[in-house]
């Protein structure tokens, strides 16, 4: 004989406490409480559930080290599921290209601010991951290069809550940077790291008191760590000699930086349609520049020699300078490069026979120096390099320094 399975789900608890269920229709009990409280007591229980359950920690994987081989690797967890080797296992080899992979792992599987705009991240890994989402949108090449080294050296600290991370990992982070850096780009590594907490502030995901303690952390005295090399002092007769060794469109681009005394990135992304030539002199007007991110607008006077330079190129429209797809550059349309234009002057340098190759921040620096020897004032030298505030007016005077000749002469005629 069969026995025909019943349909009613009896309730380990007493009946008073829980409600029988048969097809949707419900069994009271009669000495039990209402469906609406028995819907409460569902909720709490759910709620106390909730409050439990720890939020998903993002996994990073660890470095590995095969013992035959020596070689260290780790396993990415996909998908694809695969073994990706790092080098010699022990190496600072290794150990830098762990931290490079480990940060492309944040910026994919970290949830970013565009994709779950209601998420916070309990993680330093979110946080590094949405921060770079934003650089990536916002700053200039040369910003999220900083950003996303200064992410590699933040990465060891993925796995950690946001609201533990201390002052004590920046001075880690500092004395780390010192080994291959000199003091005031360890300085610059830190502050990028501070602001992505200080981003994080102004989406409520960090306290406002965290991010006050990061900002106050211990710096290195001037006499303490490596000093930077300070640029050497080019003038016009050096710059003319690199110029007559360069080749075409370098020497082009040379002329117009020089001329404009603007910053590489802006000089060799400067495009037809952003030159407004019914003014006089004509106005460049980038769209994207080192201080778009702030919401500044940038606006660079073309003058007479400079516009003799670039006059034949603006009617073919398009970049001014446009990059040539040769070798590492096949199948890239964009402009010319800060690293090919680097390239470029060191070459001209060493034919042109200087003791040391001119930078493309050298030709700015000359060029701000040559004004100022003309008698030209700090301020107008400021606007004309794109400084503003207190902060650039102090970099205006590091670049437009006055040679010991000028000072001489002045010494000679008046004194």
């Amino acid at each position: 004989m069969a026995f025909k399975r019943s349909r009613v789900r009896i309730s380990s608890a007493p009946l008073g406490k829980k409600v029988l269920e048969n097809k949707g229709n419900s069994v009271e009990n009669p000495e039990g409480d209402s469906p609406e409280s028995v819907q409460q007591i569902k909720n709490a229980s759910n709620a106390k559930k909730n409050s439990k359950r720890a939020p998903r920690q993002l996994k990073i994987p660890k470095l590995l080290v095969h013992a035959r081989s020596g070689q260290a690797y780790l396993v990415d967890p996909g998908p694809p599921r695969k073994q990706i080797p790092m080098g010699p296992g022990g190496t600072p080899q290794a150990e830098t290209n762990y931290r490079r992979w480990v940060t492309g792992y944040l910026e994919r599987k970290a949830p970013t601010a565009r994709a779950m705009p209601g998420n916070r991240p309990q993680f330093v890994a979110g946080l590094l991951g949405a921060w770079l989402g934003h650089c990536r949108t916002k700053y200039s090449r040369a910003e999220i290069w900083s950003c996303v080294r200064a992410s590699e050296l933040a990465s060891q600290w993925a796995t950690m809550r946001v609201e533990e991370f201390s002052r004590a990992e920046l001075v880690q982070i500092r004395d780390a940077c010192l080994e291959t850096m000199n003091r005031q780009s360890s300085h610059i590594m830190v502050d990028r790291v501070v602001r992505a907490f200080r981003w994080g502030e102004s989406r409520d995901w960090v306290e406002s008191s965290q991010v006050l303690r990061l900002s106050k952390w211990e710096r290195l005295r001037p006499t303490e760590g490596r000093s930077s090399k300070v640029a050497k002092e080019f003038g016009q007769v050096e710059l003319f000699r690199v110029w007559r060794e360069l080749r075409e469109p370098w020497k082009t681009a040379f002329l117009f930086h020089a001329w404009t005394a603007q910053r590489v990135e802006t000089a060799l992304g400067a495009r037809a349609d952003q030159i407004d030539r019914t003014a006089t002199p004509w106005e460049y007007c980038p769209t994207k520049h080192k201080n778009t991110w702030r919401g500044k607008k940038l606006t660079i006077l073309i003058g007479p020699r400079a516009r003799k330079a670039i006059a034949p190129l603006m009617e073919l429209g398009g970049w001014l300078f446009p990059s040539t797809p040769n070798g590492k550059s096949a199948g890239y349309t964009g402009p010319l490069t800060h690293a090919g234009y680097r390239r470029a002057l060191a070459t001209a340098s060493k034919r042109a026979g200087l003791p040391e190759a001119l930078g493309g921040r050298c030709i700015r620096h000359t060029a701000a120096t040559v004004l100022r020897n003309r008698g030209v004032g700090l301020d107008i030298i400021a606007a004309i390099l794109g400084h503003t505030g207190p902060e650039g007016f102090r970099m205006t005077e590091n670049y437009a320094k006055l040679h010991r000749n000028s000072v001489k002469k002045t010494v000679e005629a008046n004194g």
